[in-house]
């Protein structure tokens, strides 16, 4: 998924489960079979940077997928993440016809500086049902384990 706003862009994706080798226990949630690690690429006109790291739940994709649709379709009006982990969260709402994304994520640089990057973007439905299906296909492909 990507979404921009201005001269900044954040790309997101899912390259692997954290434990791709873990397989889930039969008793309950495994989170470590669950935990995904995700890319995020962010520019700006100063700045190109790539961060990866395990910040979402194979069943918190699906929630966000989930809350996303209801957005478009207008049987919800607004979504506020609540991962488990702090670095990554996820806003939307509708906008009478238009569909507003907030994406923010928090990451330490190797030199201990904390760095925050957030994008908030107006998106026509059509262009959030096409983020909707990028996130569905990485919900399809990362299913809860």
């Amino acid at each position: 998924m990507i979404l921009h706003q201005g001269n900044k862009s954040i790309e997101f994706t899912i390259v692997n489960y954290q434990y791709p080798e873990k397989r889930p226990s039969k008793e309950g949630f495994d989170y470590d079979a669950n935990w995904l690690m995700c890319e995020v690429k962010y520019s700006d006109a100063e700045t190109n940077e790539t961060y990866k790291d395990a910040y979402l739940l194979t069943d918190e994709l699906t929630d966000m997928v989930e809350e996303l649709s209801e957005i478009i379709d207008g049987s919800e009006d607004g979504y506020i993440s609540d991962f488990m982990e702090p670095y990554l969260k996820v806003a939307a709402a509708r906008a009478d016809e238009k569909i507003v994304i907030i994406f923010q994520f928090v990451y330490d640089t190797t030199d201990g500086i904390w760095r925050n990057r957030k994008i908030t973007t107006l998106l026509s439905k059509e262009e959030a049902t096409e983020i909707v299906q990028v996130l569905r296909e990485l919900m399809r492909k990362y299913q809860v384990r």
